[in-house]
């Protein structure tokens, strides 16, 4: 079974943006999420004797909540890199993705869906960059 790896996120950016909308502009809400994901013990270092393999949904701890009818619309890319790693890093896909909240009706917060291979230890870093509706979000 896969080992769910450590968040470490920095603060995010929340942005009011004007995004262009055929001929007019209209006003956004551009949030930045970033951070590290740790796979395994990384308190030595990445070990190339383990191997840690994920395949699932990672939940972003500081997403804020979305309006689940306003997630249609929204832009959201993702950007990976190895931080540290001893050997290897294959990442076969990965996304950043809306899950509902089954606690809340109607509402959804961001994920990280990957499928990765590493040393143990290794340290892969994220970048999301969501664009949704001024009213997207539900609460933070």
């Amino acid at each position: 079974m896969s080992e769910m790896p450590t968040v470490q996120p920095n603060p995010r950016i929340d942005l009011k943006v004007n995004a262009a909308d055929g001929n007019a502009t209209r006003e956004m809400r551009q949030t930045t999420y970033s951070g590290r994901l740790h796979f395994g013990d990384t308190s030595q270092g990445p070990r190339s004797t383990m191997v840690s393999e994920f395949n699932g949904l990672i939940p972003l701890p500081d997403s804020f909540s979305y309006r689940s009818e306003e997630t249609g619309e929204a832009v959201v890319t993702i950007d990976l890199w190895t931080v540290n790693t001893r050997g290897y890093t294959f990442t076969s896909g990965y996304e950043a993705t809306f899950v509902e909240d089954s606690r809340r009706p109607g509402t959804a917060w961001l994920h990280i869906g990957m499928q990765i291979a590493c040393d143990a230890g290794s340290v892969v870093g994220y970048r999301i960059v969501a664009l949704a509706g001024i009213g997207a979000i539900a609460s933070g």
